[in-house]
């Protein structure tokens, strides 16, 4: 396969983005909690340790879900974020 990587020297950047990566001053935050009648599953505050955390801190929001559920077999849910927290979880 060929290919030609771009001449970067003679380019000229016009804009750079950066993201920042939101962490709690508390820590992060692994509960569970009922908000207006509802079950949430908090699994948010890593900062910039996300990917690393993902895979255990995950495992803990989904045990918490279980007990929470244990004996039904569909629940409808939701997850909310697309990070590797969110994305993992709804794995």
């Amino acid at each position: 396969m060929n290919f030609t990587l771009p001449e970067l020297s003679r380019s000229t950047f016009v804009t750079a983005y950066a993201q920042f990566r939101p962490h709690r001053y508390g820590g992060l935050r692994t509960e569970h909690e009922k908000f207006e009648g509802k079950d949430v599953f908090h699994n948010y505050g890593h900062g910039g340790a996300g990917w690393s955390m993902s895979y255990g801190t995950v495992s803990l929001a989904i045990g918490s879900f279980k007990e929470v559920y244990k004996g039904d077999e569909k629940v409808a849910c939701a997850v909310i974020g697309s990070g590797a927290m969110g994305l993992l979880t709804a794995i």
